[in-house]
């Protein structure tokens, strides 16, 4: 499930093409323009910048074009740099490496209806959710929020989607002004009807906070803004001790290798430390690529990322503890 070297594709920067103020859209195809691994809506892809740095970035194009991928990007002066290294440094037939798809933020079957908010550049992976459930013919409705016209991204492929009504657009400054109500529009929940909600965090906290009364698992978020997790509670009387205070071991079922792992040092880096690949890139439990399956033990989850069922089998090393003295990992 990791993305390690032997995962990682080789290929070429074939295009870049405006798509908003302050947003490029960068499309990358294989060497010899043949069809690259299939991926689902709502999936993302790390992107090595060649200095050791790693980012994580929604694919946006349709999931049935088989012979590229394609990233939007937007430029944050104040960000961590990857975003001012594509805008600046980003060249034509360069060739990044790239790991094959992964998804945390999968649409549901077909039964289901779909309620997209976008906030910004969190129109990506919603873009590919468009043309699937465009496929599908499934009942959705996006609502895209932005700053003002000019950073409306990807305008004319919605443009034929809000003919039909099945996409808003809400602006919070210029003459046609109209900033979406999110506590009116989530104050009710359809019934079947899923959320799926991507952009700043404060945008995410404020559709969270409004859908607070849906059923759960009916709201799905995507987030590579880096954020501090909630404190997992203490453990009730009679549960499951952290192992946390005096530290944990982790078991290698493969090598048959134990590692210590220290208080406030993450699984992650202890196995680095020791010799042992595991990718990181967020360090925060947010962009799924240090994946690991567990076999034994109770882990202590702190990501954004796996779903209750996916936690009865995989944990993120950057951010996950143990209640158990030893975790045993498939590695």
């Amino acid at each position: 499930m990791n993305a390690n070297a032997s995962q990682l594709l080789e290929l070429r920067l074939a295009a870049i093409r405006f798509a908003a103020q302050d947003i490029n859209v960068y499309v990358f195809e294989r060497g010899d323009g043949g069809e690259l691994p299939p991926f689902e809506a709502g999936s993302h892809v790390d992107l090595h910048l060649g200095n050791g740095t790693v980012r994580q970035y929604s694919l946006c194009n349709d999931p049935a074009v088989r012979d590229r991928y394609e990233i939007a990007v937007l430029r944050q002066p104040t960000g961590r740099g990857g975003s001012k290294a594509w805008h600046e440094l980003a060249r034509c037939d360069a060739t990044y490496r790239v790991s094959r798809p992964r998804n945390h933020f999968r649409l549901v079957d077909d039964r289901a209806s779909f309620l997209l908010l976008a906030g910004g550049i969190g129109i990506t992976p919603l873009l590919s959710m468009v043309h699937d459930l465009e496929r599908r013919s499934a009942p959705y409705t996006l609502h895209y929020c932005a700053r003002s016209e000019e950073r409306v991204a990807f305008r004319k492929e919605l443009d034929r989607a809000a003919v039909h009504g099945k996409v808003v657009f809400h602006l919070d400054q210029g003459p046609d002004a109209n900033p979406l109500d999110l506590a009116g529009l989530l104050a009710h929940q359809n019934v079947g009807e899923h959320v799926y909600c991507c952009g700043p965090q404060p945008f995410i906290d404020a559709a969270a906070q409004a859908s607070r009364d849906w059923r759960e698992g009916f709201f799905h978020v995507e987030c590579f803004t880096p954020v501090v997790p909630a404190p997992t509670p203490a453990p009730a009387a009679g549960s499951l001790a952290s192992a946390d205070a005096g530290g944990f071991t982790v078991a290698l079922a493969r090598s048959g290798r134990k590692v210590f792992v220290a208080d406030g040092v993450s699984i992650a880096h202890a196995l680095q430390v020791q010799g042992v690949n595991v990718p990181t890139s967020c360090e925060q439990g947010i962009c799924g690529m240090c994946q690991v399956t567990y076999l034994e033990g109770t882990p202590e989850h702190h990501d954004m990322v796996l779903l209750d069922d996916e936690r009865e089998q995989y944990l993120m090393a950057c951010c996950a503890r143990s209640r158990t003295p030893e975790l045993v990992l498939d590695l």
